[in-house]
């Protein structure tokens, strides 16, 4: 989902407030400090945006939020397949 289809996913996309979009927009443009062996470059700044996403929802307690955007990723993912 991460290499092929737009990211984030459409239905998650239309979801995010301001403040999750620049989480991971800031995620995707950090410099990375290394590169995945599997990846390639544009795959591996998508993931480390979602990370960056999840991050700040778990280190501002916003688990609730957390939750449901894994669990709309994770929906989205399998509609898919």
């Amino acid at each position: 989902i991460v290499a092929d289809k737009g990211f984030p996913p459409s239905k998650i996309k239309d979801e995010l407030n301001e403040t999750e979009t620049d989480m991971i927009r800031r995620g995707r443009n950090a410099r990375p400090h290394s590169m995945a062996k599997n990846a390639s470059a544009g795959e591996y700044h998508k993931a480390t945006g979602l990370e960056c996403l999840m991050g700040y929802l778990y280190l501002t307690g916003q688990t609730k939020r957390l939750t449901e955007l894994i669990h709309r990723g994770i929906c989205a993912i399998d509609e898919e397949e």
